[in-house]
């Protein structure tokens, strides 16, 4: 379980560090893309869809065609590396989005199995408890039974001792001086006599 969560930690500073790259990339990419989407706009608005076009055929030489053609050709490039660059750092920002949901399912992984591991543990709890509980009442059982054992034995024994009472007591003689004494079979004998 502790190196679960020392898991967990790292891959939630790892998650932590990618929100803050996607962020900041993603930042910078709405900023460029909306720097180039702004002067394509302001070029189409101010000199129309044609605008390469107008510019050569306002030149007013050939070498002054040559020079806006180079020049135009710049520009294009310079847009195409810029979106080239765009499209780079949106497929970098897709990466790490899809790392950061990558690691989000490990940590999910990870709680899963920790549940997981947990649920087995208190099923085997539970079947413990339930194997001990049982023992303790079958041990219940038996001490109770012998305890009724017990006192059926008790209750014997005292009707006994109250039988021996009743049937000595009925043969012995309280008269005379106030000892008691046995009769003898066969004689009579006194105790002082």
């Amino acid at each position: 379980i502790e190196i679960n969560k020392a898991n967990i930690r790292t891959i939630e500073g790892q998650i932590s560090k990618l929100n803050v790259e996607i962020k900041k990339k993603q930042k910078d990419i709405d900023q460029r893309n909306k720097i180039i989407t702004d002067r394509m706009l302001d070029e189409q608005a101010v000199t129309g869809t044609n605008m390469d076009v107008e510019v050569i055929m306002g030149s007013k030489d050939l070498v002054d065609m040559i020079r806006k053609v180079d020049g135009l050709q710049r520009i294009t490039d310079s847009d195409q590396v810029e979106i080239k660059k765009l499209q780079k750092d949106k497929a970098e920002l897709d990466h790490q989005k899809s790392e950061k949901n990558r690691l989000n399912n490990i940590i999910k992984e990870i709680y899963l199995d920790e549940n997981e591991k947990n649920k087995k543990e208190t099923e085997k709890v539970q079947k413990q408890k339930k194997k001990l509980l049982e023992e303790y009442r079958k041990q219940e059982a038996e001490l109770n039974e012998k305890m009724r054992s017990v006192q059926v034995d008790i209750a014997s024994i005292q009707n006994n001792i109250i039988n021996i009472n009743t049937s000595v007591a009925g043969k012995l003689d309280f008269s005379g001086n106030g000892a008691l004494m046995m009769p003898v079979r066969g004689g009579s004998v006194s105790a002082g006599t």
